[in-house]
């Protein structure tokens, strides 16, 4: 549940802020609201020998944030759609080992399409290196403009140059989470 800094002052008649509005500072607020916010968590580990596997994800339900504000983002197969345009900040959030040898860059990859999923181009590349029989771990964010609810995906696929590289899933092990935050 959202929580709303009242100004000390309280409430008066013909004050009250409709959802998804912003609260000036002056008045209390924060200055800036967030429509959405969401987070999932990869689905299973990806243990892979090769880049391009698409990760999928369910809602994560061990942050406490699952979705807080806003109507949500849909999920079906490794594929995002959005609740309406604008600007969406995607926060990825991704860990993983290779239990034997170095990889040179690890990471992912977000495809776009534009129409409803016929095709996807990269949009988004994060690499980390992953020293031998160890961990990788990092954090980015993109922002995404929407400008077709309708007809606009978006995909996370893996990237990596070494067999045998894993990416942490499930449920009970969240290490890698993805977040959306609508901005505007």
């Amino acid at each position: 549940m959202a929580l709303t800094r009242v100004k000390s002052g309280g409430v008066t008649s013909g004050s009250f802020v409709a959802s998804g509005s912003t609260i000036p500072v002056s008045s209390g607020g924060t200055g800036r609201t967030s429509q959405l916010l969401s987070s999932w968590v990869l689905s299973a580990n990806i243990s892979s020998s090769s880049s391009d596997v698409l990760m999928t994800w369910v809602k994560d339900t061990g942050t406490g944030i699952g979705e807080l504000i806003g109507t949500d983002v849909t999920h079906s197969s490794g594929t995002f759609t959005f609740p309406s345009t604008g600007i969406y900040k995607l926060t990825m959030d991704l860990q993983g080992r290779h239990p034997s040898s170095a990889n040179s860059y690890v990471g992912f990859q977000f495809y776009s399409s534009t129409d409803s999923g016929s095709s996807y181009s990269i949009v988004w590349r994060r690499l980390a290196n992953n020293p031998s029989g160890g961990y990788f771990a990092f954090l980015s964010t993109m922002h995404y403009e929407v400008t077709n609810a309708t007809t606009q995906r978006i995909q996370a696929k893996t990237y990596i140059n070494s067999g045998g590289t894993v990416f942490d899933g499930a449920v009970g092990y969240t290490s890698n989470r993805l977040y959306f935050e609508k901005m505007s």
